[in-house]
C-alpha cells in the first residue's frame, strides 16, 4: 500500500527516467540487483543464479516466450502445491473440482485460453502489411530449442511423478501435463513457422553480440569480486562500463564510480553491516 501510494505521488518524476540515457541507468541497476541478490544469502552462488536467470530471460525474450508466467509460477508454485495438498485432504482428490469457486475459475481459465487462441488465429490471418507492429517478433531458431527443452522437461517430470505416491505426484502431474501439451503445440507451431519461413531473422541477427559482451562483462564483475571484493569490484565495473560502453570520459566515469563506492560504504557497510565476500587480496 505504501509503495503504491508513493508511486502515484512520484509517477511524473519517475516517468522522466525514460529521457535518461540507458548507459547512465544500467550501472546503478546492476549495483542494486547484485547487492540485493547478495543479501539473500551472502554467497557468490547467488550472483551466479542471477546471471543464469538473466540469460534465461534474454533467451525467452528472443524466443517470443512470455516471462511473467515464469516469475509468477516461480513465486506462487510452492503456495499452489501446499494449497492443493490441503484441498485434497479436505475435499478429496476430485470433489473439490465441483465446488462453485473452482468451477468459476475453470470457466475463466478455459475462456481465456480459447480467447487467446482465437485472437492469435485472427492475427495470423491478417497480411503482414496490415499487422505492422504486430508482425512476427520472434525467431523459430531461438524458440524451437527452448520449447523442445520445455517439452522434454515436462515428459521427464510427468514420467517421474507417476512412480511417486499420489499426494507427492498430484502437483507435478497437474503442472506437467498441461506443460507437455502446450510444449507439443509450441513445437508444432515453430515447425510450421520454419517451413513457411515466418518469424525469421527479426531478432536472431541483432543484439546477440551486444548481449553476449554484456554477459561477459558481468562475469568479469563476478571474477573481480573474487579477487577484490564487492566494494572495489562494483565501482570498477561502473567505471569501465561507462568508458567502454557509454563512451563517457574517465573523469565522469570515476566520479560515478566514486558515488557508487560511497553508496556501498554508507548503505551496506555502515547501515546494513552486510557480510562482504572474503576477497583474495583484501580482508
Amino acid at each position: 500500500i505504501i509503495g503504491a501510494g508513493l508511486l502515484m505521488i512520484w509517477a511524473n518524476q519517475l516517468a522522466r527516467l525514460t529521457f535518461v540515457k540507458g548507459h547512465l541507468i544500467i550501472p546503478a541497476v546492476v549495483l542494486f540487483v547484485f547487492m540485493g541478490a547478495w543479501m539473500s544469502g551472502n554467497q557468490i552462488g547467488d550472483w551466479v543464479t542471477v546471471m543464469a536467470f538473466g540469460v534465461l530471460g534474454y533467451v525467452m525474450k528472443e524466443s517470443g516466450l512470455p516471462r511473467p508466467p515464469l516469475i509468477l509460477g516461480f513465486i506462487l508454485g510452492p503456495i499452489m502445491e501446499n494449497s492443493l495438498f490441503i484441498t485434497n485432504q479436505a475435499y478429496g482428490s476430485v470433489g473439490w473440482l465441483l465446488r462453485p469457486v473452482c468451477l468459476i475459475l475453470v470457466c475463466m481459465i478455459v475462456g481465456t485460453v480459447v480467447y487467446s487462441i482465437w485472437v492469435g488465429h485472427r492475427r495470423r490471418q491478417r497480411p503482414s502489411s496490415a499487422r505492422g507492429a504486430e508482425a512476427e517478433t520472434y525467431d523459430w531458431r531461438w524458440s524451437l530449442p527452448v520449447v523442445l527443452v520445455i517439452f522434454a522437461g515436462s515428459v521427464y517430470v510427468v514420467g517421474q511423478a507417476f512412480a511417486w505416491p499420489f499426494d507427492a505426484a498430484m502437483f507435478p502431474i497437474a503442472i506437467g501435463v498441461p506443460a507437455l501439451v502446450l510444449g507439443l503445440l509450441g513445437v508444432v507451431e515453430d515447425h510450421r513457422s520454419r517451413v513457411r519461413g515466418r518469424g525469421k531473422g527479426h531478432v536472431f541477427d541483432h543484439g546477440v553480440r551486444g548481449a553476449a559482451l554484456f554477459i561477459l562483462s558481468l562475469l568479469f564483475l563476478i571474477g573481480a569480486t573474487v579477487v577484490l571484493g564487492q566494494r572495489l569490484a562494483l565501482p570498477l565495473f561502473i567505471a569501465l562500463y561507462l568508458v567502454v560502453w557509454g563512451r563517457y570520459t574517465w573523469p565522469f566515469a570515476l566520479t560515478y564510480a566514486a558515488a557508487g563506492w560511497l553508496f556501498l560504504y554508507l548503505m551496506f557497510d555502515q547501515l546494513v553491516h552486510v557480510v562482504w565476500y572474503p576477497s583474495l587480496l583484501f580482508d
